[in-house]
C-alpha cells in the first residue's frame, strides 16, 4: 500500500470504501429495482421519481468521493467536510427527494433510517481516538509549514 494511503484502515477504510463503492453498489440496487417498476407501469409519476431519485444519488455519489478523497489526502477539515457529506447525502437528501415527491407521513420511516448511518459514522469520526490522532497531527503539520 502506498505510504500516503497507510493511514486509512480500520473503521475508517470501511467508511471510504462505504462511501465510494457502497454508495455505487446501493444505486445500482435501486436504480435495478426501479427499472423494473417503470418497465410494469409507464407512469410519468414513475418516471419522475426516477429522474429525481437519479439526480440525488449522482449528487449523494460524487459528493461521497469527494469525502473519501479528502480523508485520503488528509486535507484540512477532513473530517468535518466527511460529517457533512454524510448528513446531505443521507438524510438531508431522502428529504429533499421525499419533498418532491410529495410523499405522504408513511415514508417517515425512509427519513429515519437514512439518519442512522449519517449518526453512526458521525460518532465514529468524532469521537474514535484513532481518527484524533490521524487528522489532529496532519492539520497541526499544515499550520506548521
Amino acid at each position: 500500500m502506498p505510504e500516503k494511503f497507510k493511514h486509512i484502515k480500520g473503521l475508517l477504510l470501511v467508511l471510504v470504501l462505504w462511501l465510494t463503492i457502497g454508495s455505487i453498489i446501493s444505486d445500482v440496487i435501486f436504480f435495478t429495482q426501479m427499472r423494473g417498476v417503470l418497465t410494469i407501469s409507464d407512469s410519468a409519476d414513475l418516471e419522475k421519481i426516477y429522474k429525481i431519485s437519479l439526480t440525488l444519488s449522482a449528487i449523494g455519489t460524487l459528493l461521497g468521493f469527494y469525502a473519501a478523497y479528502r480523508l485520503t489526502i488528509k486535507a484540512g477539515n477532513s473530517i468535518s467536510a466527511t460529517i457533512y457529506v454524510l448528513w446531505l447525502a443521507g438524510p438531508v437528501a431522502t428529504f429533499v427527494g421525499l419533498t418532491f415527491l410529495e410523499s405522504d407521513s408513511s415514508h417517515l420511516f425512509d427519513l429515519l433510517k437514512s439518519c442512522i448511518p449519517a449518526l453512526a459514522w458521525t460518532v465514529y469520526l468524532k469521537r474514535s481516538d484513532y481518527v484524533k490522532s490521524v487528522y489532529v497531527e496532519s492539520n497541526q503539520q499544515e499550520d506548521v509549514s
